[in-house]
């Protein structure tokens, strides 16, 4: 016996996982709604922060800050979406949708639990690949004499996230993410403002930024989506709480910080001179406490590495092991679950260890990956769990989609083109 997995239309309403399909889901959530706000903000402050900044001097001032609203605004409502569309689906199976995988499957069958697996895995490895890729630039630059070469530093990092990834569920992982955000704010941003005051303050010369950058604007979009990117962890990172009801206010909260905080600060970096560096640790005074904001930020990473690995193990650990992911009696089913993170922990820091170039890495995947998981796929699952959607509501809907399939495919042509010039 089998699910019936071939949902057309509202046919998905009917779908009943049978006994061998149904998916055992001993541990319930237990994390605090403070926490879960520290891994969503965590989730959301990874490398593509460090480059905006830099994405700034290819919109210019004007049009970043407005596509940065736009953009931070689009997705804080497709995540509404992604968790409607979960409800929504969840009303009419019995066992629990746990992933973005899950939800694809149960609305749109087999075509759409592949499609969105594939995307959360690649993404997912992506955004760590860009970790280890910024990890390395930093430490590069703080000991020279030590790590000469990229692999250095990943032969290094490789036994710390591996034992990092090894952490059991989502919720216990909050603690590190609170210091990445300390590192983030008080570091990063912090130290931003603080420079870039002292800059104006001393500066002998008027400073200099470009209102309007029009013919590269694309290159900004992919940067500023990149930065981004949390949005596969939001379904997680609901079930690991405790009142999941609350997870809407939590997205709503992480949004508003990171539209505020965050948008300002690579605003105000590119003004003062700050976005001349593909990361803008690059490009802060040197001194001790840059170079104890570049150590911090590689510990950070390290440390928010396995909360961003968590939905591309989750989804092949359901895939490869049988039992329970849960059941800790079984010790073939734990070597299983720690062999596939290790294997993912190695693949990362072997490809971060050899790509020189972030802000490329960067447009790239957000034009092309983010735009699909981001935009396109939450938009198109709401709609399709919606039976009672006006006209003028689908319509405004399906633009959502058009504005992910335009980023896609002008953001990946200028991502391409500013590649082959370097």
């Amino acid at each position: 016996m089998s699910v019936n997995t071939s949902i057309q239309g509202d046919d998905y309403r009917q779908v009943l996982p049978l006994e061998e399909d149904k998916i055992k889901d001993d541990h319930h959530g237990t994390g605090s709604s403070f926490g879960a706000l520290v891994n969503f903000v965590k989730s959301q402050m990874g490398a593509g922060l460090l480059s905006l900044p830099y994405a700034f001097t290819k919109s210019g001032l004007i049009p970043g800050i407005e596509v940065y609203i736009l953009v931070t605004l689009l997705v804080s409502y497709t995540l509404y979406l992604l968790l409607s569309a979960k409800a929504k689906a969840q009303q009419s199976v019995p066992t629990p949708i746990r992933t973005y995988r899950d939800l694809g499957r149960v609305v749109l069958g087999k075509w759409g639990e592949w499609t969105i697996l594939i995307q959360v895995i690649f993404l997912e490895l992506a955004f760590c690949i860009g970790f280890n890729i910024v990890i390395v630039k930093n430490m590069t630059e703080l000991l020279p004499h030590i790590f000469i070469h990229g692999t250095l530093v990943m032969l290094v990092a490789f036994p710390i996230l591996t034992l990092l990834s090894w952490v059991r569920f989502l919720e216990q992982l909050w603690i590190v993410s609170f210091f990445g955000c300390m590192v983030y704010v008080v570091g990063v941003v912090g130290a931003t403002w603080a420079f870039g005051i002292k800059e104006i303050i001393h500066s002998k010369s008027s400073l200099q930024w470009d209102y309007f950058v029009w013919p590269t604007v694309p290159l900004f979009v992919g940067t500023a989506v990149y930065s981004l990117e949390g949005i596969n962890v939001v379904l997680p990172i609901q079930r690991s709480m405790k009142y999941p009801e609350n997870a809407t206010l939590v997205l709503n909260i992480g949004m508003a910080f990171l539209l505020f905080v965050i948008g300002s600060y690579g605003a105000f970096g590119y003004v003062v001179g700050y976005g001349k560096c593909d990361l803008i640790t690059s490009c802060l005074p040197k001194g001790p406490l840059t170079n104890t904001i570049k150590a911090a930020l590689c510990i950070s990473l390290l440390a928010t590495h396995p909360v961003t690995l968590y939905p591309a193990s989750e989804i092949l650990e359901e895939m490869i092991i049988k039992e329970s992911i849960t059941n800790t009696k079984r010790w073939k089913t734990i070597a299983k679950r720690l062999g596939i993170r290790t294997v993912l922990v190695a693949l990362t820091c072997i490809v971060g260890g050899v790509v020189p170039n972030f802000s490329i890495f960067s447009d790239f995947v957000g034009s092309i990956m983010i735009s699909f998981v981001g935009f396109i796929f939450p938009t198109y699952l709401y709609i399709k769990v919606s039976n009672d959607l006006s006209l003028i509501s689908k319509i405004l809907h399906w633009f959502i989609a058009v504005i992910g399939l335009f980023v896609l495919g002008v953001g990946t042509y200028s991502a391409i083109k500013e590649a082959t010039k370097k």
